[in-house]
């Protein structure tokens, strides 16, 4: 029988060391390179996990990959339950195709437009996906496993979100890993 080596769970209060060692890589507004935002999110998450935040529109909930060999964090991924609330509208743009006639040129012309919009009732996040370097490309599929986490949390928990889901696509990472 082969051991478990890694694990999956919810971030505690106790993962604030792990998680700002693996916020150096990105550094994104969702996992910052900074203590007092990690202890913030942190404790946030704590509160959503175990429902002490009432509003599931204002719950984020954080989860860890934990290396059970090395005892480190290793990847890192994020649900963020609502963008828009009264405090921090979502704010996005819509595109939106056009097209118009000039009877003067006789010509039809097609723009495209952005309009900028907002919501108080906006979409689910899955973001905050970080995955140390050296744990990217192994067999296991580490960061696909972190990254998919957070459907399965929604599907299992589906009162807590919303219809719709958005998430932030970052360029590849550098040499460097960053």
């Amino acid at each position: 029988m082969t051991s478990q080596r890694y694990e999956i769970r919810g971030a505690t209060l106790a993962d604030e060391e792990p998680l700002l060692e693996l916020a150096q890589f990105l550094n994104t507004i969702n996992l910052p390179n900074d203590r007092a935002s990690i202890r913030a999110l942190l404790e946030h998450a704590h509160r959503s996990f175990t429902g002490e935040i009432g509003s599931p529109a204002d719950r984020r909930f954080v989860f860890v990959l934990w290396d059970l060999e090395t005892q480190r964090a290793v990847g890192t991924s994020m649900i963020v339950a609502q963008h828009g609330r009264r405090e921090a509208p979502y704010i996005y743009l819509d595109v939106i195709p056009e097209e118009k006639y000039s009877r003067a040129v006789d010509r039809h012309f097609h723009h495209t437009l952005l309009r900028i919009g907002f919501s108080y009732d906006g979409p689910t996040e899955i973001g905050g996906l970080v995955v140390h370097p050296e744990y990217r490309k192994v067999p296991e599929r580490l960061g696909l496993l972190i990254s998919y986490v957070r459907f399965l949390y929604i599907a299992a928990h589906r009162a807590l979100f919303r219809d719709e889901l958005i998430a932030a696509v970052l360029p590849p990472p550098g040499a460097g890993g960053t």
